[in-house]
């Protein structure tokens, strides 16, 4: 199987690809941060709890 190109998803342009691939290297190794992301005990207690928004507060004018 052939390997995939390291620079497939950056730009065509050659000036604009060395930016990228400059920014890439400066963030690759870092975490991607999730706002989903919890603990399974707190998915747990959270789907536990009865939700407390009024649905009328949500979509009020």
């Amino acid at each position: 199987m052939p390997s995939l190109h390291s620079d497939r998803l950056l730009p065509v342009d050659p000036g604009v690809r060395a930016f990228a691939r400059r920014r890439y290297e400066t963030v690759r190794d870092l975490p991607i941060p999730s706002p989903h992301r919890l603990d399974q005990g707190e998915a747990f207690e959270a789907a536990a709890e009865p939700m407390s928004v009024n649905p009328r507060e949500v979509f009020e004018l």
